[in-house]
Formats: C-alpha cells, structure tokens, sequence
C-alpha cells in the first residue's frame, strides 16, 4: 500500500506543477483604455481564458483525487493495524 500512497504524492505533485505553470503563463484580463471605454471595444471572436482556466480545475481535481488516495492508503493501515491488534488481544 506505500506504494500506492507514493502514487497519490506524486499524481499531487505532477498536477500543482503543471497548475501553476499555467497559471504563471495565463494571458492577463484586458484592462479598458479611455477610447475603448468612449468608443467600445473590439469583439473578439475567440475565448482566450477559458480553455486554460478549464485545463487549470481540470489539474485541480486530478491533484485531490491524488490526495485522496494517499488518504485512502493510509486510512487502511490505520485499520489493519487495530484489527491486528484487537486478534492479539
């Protein structure tokens, strides 16, 4: 079973890692100058936050579910070894 909690630390890691490096490279919102805000802005035709932000949850979700299996892993030793102890008893 430590195996599998290695597996859950390192799914944890891998996937904060990649989280914060696109959250490092993620494009800035685009802040209004006076002639857009009198004049309106120029549509565009693309989302340019929304796929990265979703890649983002996306890590998010794969790094808890990593940690729970280290939850998982541990919660089972934990009671193995009262059951091992309640047989000796």
């Amino acid at each position: 079973m430590v195996k599998q909690r290695h597996i859950g630390f390192t799914v944890f890691s891998i996937c904060c890692a990649i989280s914060a490096r696109l959250a490092f490279f993620e494009d800035k919102p685009h802040v209004l100058t006076a002639a857009e805000v009198r004049w309106g802005t120029h549509e565009k035709s693309h989302d340019t936050l929304g796929l990265i932000h979703g890649l983002r949850y996306y890590f998010y979700v794969a790094g808890v579910l990593g940690l729970l299996m280290v939850a998982e892993d541990y919660f089972d030793e934990k009671k193995k070894a009262n059951k091992r102890t309640n047989q000796a008893l």
